[in-house]
């Protein structure tokens, strides 16, 4: 179903006599977008940061810098999102935003907030939460484009934030502990994009983790993924029309049971009615890894003379032995030059 405004119109969960700048603590929840695990890795109930869940960890520990009228309580970096609890101290100099009082039981997602529903005000969580997203997002790209950190699609972090009031010191201990257990319940978190992956036996069946569009990219002899020009619309004058080369980039993830497994890899183009334009075939094998760790294998492939014969929403399909594990959409659209 595509879009109508009418219908999936964004609504506020938040009542609008509830003011988020008095002083207070806060359980806050942040997502990365897709629920791509960009930030490290659970392994035995142990969390693997990586560079950029390192780099998240010391801008979350340096909000009291920005904003001094905050205290930080128990936090943890999990691969693809993060728990932390933020305190205000003084509400004297900081005005009221009004939101919806989350539910009361405990839980990592009670209420999922816009950054700015009204406008963020100075002193409200929001304006906190809008600043962490922001700067973090920022020295990702920077990781992305320096360091060859794993690219994300659009937006780093999830449009909204889950958030729930800490109303006594009973809650305060429940979170705490609640933060600082979630390592060990990472294969059945919600967030886990694992969760539902995993064959009669517990192993992680083969999954795509990225696929996207580019105009080029390449892997470097050390295994490090570039990639230039991610895109997901084509603009044309005329139609038919025929875009010169443009690549599809994936990492296929599994643990050490698909090691050496031979499997059916199928990619379909369709159109918005749901046509089948092509489907190209081929094999793929899992190379080695070790025990414990999930694999990763980045992926090329390249598409010359490809031709739209009109505009419309396109998406190219991707299944591994004939199951669906990634849809990667396409917009061509008529260009219109200004007069």
């Amino acid at each position: 179903m595509k879009y109508n405004p009418d219908i999936h119109h964004r609504r506020s969960t938040r009542l609008r006599g509830f003011n988020y700048s008095r002083s207070g603590a806060y359980f806050v929840t942040i997502c990365a977008k897709n629920r791509q695990c960009l930030l490290g890795s659970v392994v035995d109930g142990e969390i693997r940061l990586n560079d950029a869940g390192n780099m998240v960890q010391t801008i979350w520990e340096g909000l009291p810098n920005r904003f001094p009228f905050i205290e930080l309580g128990q936090f943890a970096v999990m691969p693809n999102h993060v728990h932390g609890i933020i305190m205000l101290m003084d509400s004297i100099h900081r005005r009221g935003e009004s939101r919806i009082r989350p539910n009361p039981h405990i839980g990592p997602n009670q209420g999922d907030h816009k950054d700015r529903p009204y406008g963020t005000l100075t002193g409200t969580i929001g304006r906190i939460i809008q600043t962490f997203k922001s700067a973090t997002t920022h020295e990702y790209i920077i990781g992305v484009r320096q360091y060859g950190w794993l690219p994300f699609f659009n937006k780093f972090w999830q449009r909204n934030y889950y958030e729930r009031v800490i109303r006594n010191e009973v809650e305060l201990n429940q979170v705490r502990q609640y933060i600082q257990d979630n390592r060990f319940n990472w294969e059945t978190d919600e967030e886990n994009p694992q969760k539902d992956n995993k064959d009669g036996k517990g192993w992680l069946k083969m999954k795509i983790t990225l696929a996207i569009l580019a105009d080029y990219a390449n892997i470097t002899r050390e295994g490090k993924l570039n990639i230039l020009g991610i895109f997901d619309v084509i603009h044309a004058q005329d139609f038919p029309v025929v875009h010169p080369q443009m690549q599809l980039v994936m990492r296929f993830e599994a643990d050490i049971s698909e090691a050496g497994k031979t499997k059916k890899v199928e990619i379909q183009l369709m159109d918005e009615d749901g046509k089948r334009l092509f489907v190209l075939d081929g094999q793929f094998t899992l190379g080695q890894g070790r025990p414990g760790e999930v694999m990763g294998s980045n992926q090329i492939l390249t598409f010359n003379m490809l031709k739209f014969e009109n505009a419309g929403h396109y998406e190219f399909k991707i299944l591994i032995n004939d199951e669906l594990k990634a849809e990667v959409p396409l917009k061509v659209v008529k260009f219109v030059p200004s007069s």
